[in-house]
């Protein structure tokens, strides 16, 4: 019998640890408003498509985001 060499609580703070590490590395990525409303657009194309499939209320189609040509920067 192999005995189990790490506990659940050990391997949790190792991953913790690891992550709080690689987290002082990473750069903030900046996200333009035209980036911004085409993840909310997507968010709620797959709302729609989940309410669809599972037979809940279906939500109200919103206006498509401005081109990224006419919008570069939001808020």
């Amino acid at each position: 019998m192999i005995p189990i060499a790490w506990g659940a609580k050990a391997v949790l703070m190792g991953m913790f640890a690891a992550m709080t590490r690689a987290s002082e590395k990473w750069r903030p990525i900046g996200v333009t408003g035209f980036e911004r409303c085409q993840m909310e657009q997507i968010r709620k194309d797959l709302d729609e498509e989940y309410e669809q499939a599972n037979g809940l209320v279906q939500s109200s189609k919103t206006g498509a985001c401005p081109s990224k040509s006419t919008r570069r920067f939001g808020t």
